[in-house]
């Protein structure tokens, strides 16, 4: 009986300490996202070595420097904040509304005539030399976003995450038909090209070390796309 009194007396007793003992406080994160757009040539050799963890660092360093020099861009970039273990989300974005319908042009033409004189038809009109009106629209959103959940490991060096980046683009404005066979009437309008370059990946970064996402091609152009993360875990204050 001695025994079992003891042992509620020292689990009562660890229990109290436990309860009074402060939660661990969150391991903060610094998070950059970085797009880089560049010449194929240029990017082929940078992006084996963006893949190397021992040349990593170096090959970003030379991307920023061409950036600087102006033979890259930066397409886009996010620096922001977040917690280990929750749901970072951030974005840039341009709302980009356009037409999707039209009514075509029409002429009104008001008879002048008097009852004493044959009626004349009046003469026929090319409508196509005139814009339609827009009757309904739609909204697209340009720009980068970015969403990652990373978890920090225990000794810190280490974060696992999952990852969503992406960059859409206006390309161009591409010229349409459009006919109305119950009018007999043909305009041409204007209607716009998107891009959306995205990928949605799991993978483990070594702290601080930029890692490659992804490359893409762009349309039309000898460019590709270098998406970039960083994550670098900041030490407590």
């Amino acid at each position: 009986m001695t025994h079992f009194l003891h042992g509620i007396f020292l689990f009562s007793l660890t229990t109290a300490i436990c309860a009074e003992r402060p939660a661990a406080p969150p391991v903060n994160l610094e998070i950059e996202f970085q797009i880089v757009a560049l010449p194929q040539a240029i990017a082929r050799p940078l992006v084996k070595d963006l893949r190397d963890k021992a040349k990593a660092e170096a090959a970003h360093l030379e991307l920023e420097r061409l950036v600087t020099e102006k033979k890259a861009r930066l397409a886009g970039w996010i620096a922001t904040s977040g917690v280990s273990g929750q749901m970072t989300y951030a974005e840039s974005i341009e709302e980009y509304r356009y037409p999707t319908e039209f009514t075509p042009p029409a002429v009104q033409f008001v008879p002048n005539y008097s009852s004493d004189k044959p009626v004349v038809p009046p003469p026929k009109v090319d409508v196509s030399m005139f814009a339609p009106a827009p009757a309904d629209f739609e909204m697209r959103q340009l720009g980068v976003r970015l969403e990652v959940e990373p978890v920090v490991s225990a000794d810190g060096r280490h974060i696992k995450t999952g990852v969503v980046p992406q960059h859409t683009v206006l390309t161009e404005m591409n010229k349409t038909t459009i006919e109305r066979g119950d009018l007999g009437v043909k305009v041409t309008v204007e209607q716009p090209v998107f891009q959306s370059l995205k990928c949605n990946q799991v993978l483990t970064l070594d702290n601080g070390r930029p890692a490659l996402l992804g490359v893409f091609k762009l349309p039309k152009s000898d460019e590709v796309e270098i998406f970039i993360l960083r994550i670098d875990v900041k030490k407590p204050d």
